[in-house]
């Protein structure tokens, strides 16, 4: 048995990756046709939600974090929801990306053959909308992805995802172009 050193990473460096499963119903049987990562850096409001030690136990230390301690905010919603139009039983799977340990998980995970498409941002045009939008120019976000396939490559060849955004939301496409998909 091998003893392995795990460094922590500088400050900077550390942060969440975001791990969406594409998950396909095919034939009535779920399959994971691979996954797309993009990582999220810590702030004041993008925290791992804290649990008060009082009401913490021996269960709480053997699976900490739970998912459901990552924050999720409206970017993540959009993101995963691009998917979820196409594949709807998908889901997110969150890390944190802390020492050297992770970064060969992350290596690990992402070793496999890759699929590359894009996902289409656009504002979500309603119809109270039309009127004040005629002759108006909008602006989308097309990023372009990579599928870590875990199926055939003809199951992810040559699809695209879509997600839509508030219009109203000023800030939003500029907080999506600070996305670093992996």
């Amino acid at each position: 048995m091998e003893t392995i050193r795990v460094n922590v990473l500088p400050q900077n460096e550390i942060r969440i990756i975001k791990e969406i499963i594409i998950v396909s119903d095919q034939e009535n049987r779920d399959t994971s046709l691979g996954s797309i990562f993009y990582e999220r850096y810590f702030s004041s409001e993008y925290k791992i939600e804290e649990i008060e030690e009082e009401n913490r136990d021996f269960t709480y230390y053997l699976n900490y974090p739970k998912q459901e301690y990552f924050p999720i905010d409206d970017l993540d919603g959009i993101i995963l929801q691009s998917i979820k139009n196409s594949f709807p039983k998908s889901s997110i799977r969150n890390f944190i990306y802390f020492s050297t340990g992770d970064v060969e998980r992350l290596e690990n995970l992402k070793n496999r053959p890759i699929e590359k498409t894009t996902i289409m941002f656009s504002p979500l045009l309603i119809s109270q909308n039309y009127q004040t939008l005629s002759n108006s120019s909008q602006q989308f976000y097309r990023p372009e992805i990579n599928i870590y396939r875990d199926s055939k490559k003809q199951d992810v060849e040559n699809i695209a995802f879509f997600g839509n955004f508030d219009l109203n939301d000023r800030t939003i496409l500029s907080r999506l172009r600070d996305i670093n998909f992996i």
